[in-house]
């Protein structure tokens, strides 16, 4: 079984262990625009509660997690990574999708073109170009986390035998969040 899910992947828990250091090499135009490399997404298990992944997991109690798997094939398929071509930032995950009628109150900056799988070929890296004041000053104070929003196909699988119970398919971006903690915990501007 597999259903289309909205996920948003911002860390609702402290429990993360994943980390990824990274020097500041922002640079900042005349104009105030703040551009930075940062990292997107990365390949492997997140926890999502129940309530989140859509009707395949109705049967659980909505606040148990369940583990989600992203695979290399799928994150950097083509369609995948062509979706997250010059992505929008937004700070937080909006309620709705970004979108021509309300871009204009939700986007705060964007991916500089075309995304690509980072060295280590399990993390999806870019380059961001924020032209909101609001936004730059809150990335100045520390929030620097990403959050991913997308859409995905869930196909389930055993986790006794696999380790996590669904897996991403044909994952489509609609915005990028500027978070305090991203689920993925090593996403983040540099």
């Amino acid at each position: 079984m597999s259903l289309s899910v909205r996920l948003l992947d911002e860390a609702m828990s402290t429990s993360f262990q994943d980390k990824l250091h990274m020097p500041t090499q922002r640079k900042f135009k005349m104009s105030g625009q703040m551009i930075a490399p940062c990292s997107i997404a990365r390949t492997g298990v997140m926890e999502y509660k129940a309530k989140d992944c859509g009707e395949q997991f109705k049967d659980l109690d909505p606040e148990s997690m369940v583990k989600i798997m992203t695979l290399a094939e799928d994150l950097f398929d083509e369609a995948s990574i062509e979706s997250y071509r010059s992505a929008p930032f937004t700070v937080g995950h909006p309620l709705k999708d970004v979108d021509t009628e309300n871009a204009k109150d939700l986007l705060k900056g964007m991916l500089e073109g075309m995304p690509m799988k980072d060295e280590t070929g399990e993390i999806l890296v870019g380059t961001m170009v924020l032209n909101d004041a609001d936004a730059i000053a809150l990335v100045r104070a520390n929030t620097n986390q990403l959050s991913s929003g997308h859409n995905a196909v869930l196909v389930m699988c055993d986790e006794a035998v696999v380790g996590y119970h669904a897996k991403k398919t044909r994952i489509r971006a609609n915005h990028i969040a500027i978070v305090p903690k991203g689920r993925a915990g090593i996403t983040q501007i540099a």
